[in-house]
């Protein structure tokens, strides 16, 4: 231990090390030079594994001790295995509130999994101490991890701090808390989302990106997203200048017959203006990633018999659409032609430019 082998030895002893009694593993664990970076934090990862009582008053001891930072990332990741004691949150607490950022940022990464309840609410207050910290940085590492890694908050003891943050002046922040809102509450409390957005409509550019976010988030949870998104479009039918906003999230988010059914009110209300017809055919067509776009001719047959001939171009972009995804096979080819002899202008010159491969 006090040569270049140091860093093996350490790494060679950890599984005996682990199978011996406590009180002869922490005998030989102090004995362990502390020299070395390597090894101490091999020594404070040794000791958060230790079970009983008096190897935790040794891994507390440690935060008393002048360690090298690396050492004490590691004593911080040592605690994640006493997170059911007082005496771990109350050290997590006091980094979570301290000037030290690198320390908050990794106090703020704390897993979720296997915490009782009680636990589980320190989580979310600690949480809260760190999206009060005076540094970004910490305030927006803290967000996304809620995000990727969602808090259990039936309480909701979290969400009046990210509502706030939701606001922030730092869009980054801004749309950060977007997600995180959108990660914890959505599905069962998809009424706190739309309160969310009802707080921010008059506010164009947090409106902007928090629904942007949103967007994203349904692409890879579409289900457990509907109901929010549907009760979202419903507040957002409350100011008629975010007709364009609707489409993007009602394209990216509605099943294809359930558009239809969107794109045929708009009309029927008078709502599809040029930029939300632009609007429109620009995100079908882009919707060939969604993974249900082999489904597109749901969208393509509602709305190609309409009387509406903006409708009816929305129809033909779902067509060119249907073309990315599986190629202009014969039927997707007929109906182009259909398109081609349409009574619009607008419908029919798209159609016929559109230049099939084999022409």
């Amino acid at each position: 231990m006090n040569d270049e082998r140091a860093r093996i030895a350490i790494y060679a002893m950890r599984s005996s090390i682990l199978q011996m009694p406590t009180n002869q593993a922490l005998q030989i664990l102090r004995a362990v030079p502390l020299n070395k970076v390597t090894v101490a934090k091999e020594v404070v990862r040794l000791l958060g594994e230790l079970s009983d009582e008096e190897a935790y008053q040794e891994l507390l001891s440690w935060n008393e001790r002048d360690l090298h930072r690396d050492v004490r990332v590691a004593f911080l990741r040592a605690l994640w295995n006493h997170l059911e004691r007082d005496a771990t949150w109350s050290i997590l607490s006091g980094i979570a509130s301290s000037s030290d950022e690198a320390l908050a940022i990794v106090v703020g990464r704390l897993p979720t999994d296997r915490l009782s309840q009680n636990a589980q609410k320190k989580l979310l207050e600690l949480l809260i101490l760190l999206l009060n910290h005076p540094g970004s940085q910490v305030r927006l590492r803290v967000l996304q991890r809620c995000s990727y890694l969602p808090v259990n908050d039936p309480e909701q003891i979290l969400l009046p701090k990210l509502l706030q943050t939701i606001n922030s002046p730092l869009p980054s922040e801004s749309s950060a808390a977007a997600n995180a809102v959108f990660a914890t509450y959505s599905g069962k409390f998809a009424n706190i989302v739309t309160n969310a957005i009802k707080s921010i409509i008059s506010n164009r550019r947090i409106l902007n990106n928090t629904l942007e976010s949103l967007a994203l988030t349904v692409e890879w949870k579409r289900q457990q997203m509907l109901p929010t998104v549907r009760a979202i479009l419903e507040v957002l039918q409350e100011d008629p200048l975010t007709t364009c906003l609707q489409i993007k999230l009602a394209v990216w988010t509605l099943p294809w017959n359930e558009l239809a059914t969107f794109f045929q009110q708009l009309a029927l209300e008078g709502k599809i203006h040029p930029e939300a017809l632009f609007t429109s055919v620009y995100n079908i067509t882009s919707a060939a990633r969604r993974n249900d776009a082999n489904e597109l001719i749901h969208l393509e047959e509602l709305l190609a018999p309409s009387e509406d001939e903006n409708l009816r171009r929305i129809a033909l972009a779902a067509l060119i659409t249907q073309s990315k995804v599986q190629g202009w096979n014969d039927e997707l080819k007929q109906r182009l032609y259909a398109f081609r002899n349409d009574p619009s202008p607008m419908v029919a010159e798209k159609a016929q430019f559109t230049i099939l491969p084999d022409t």
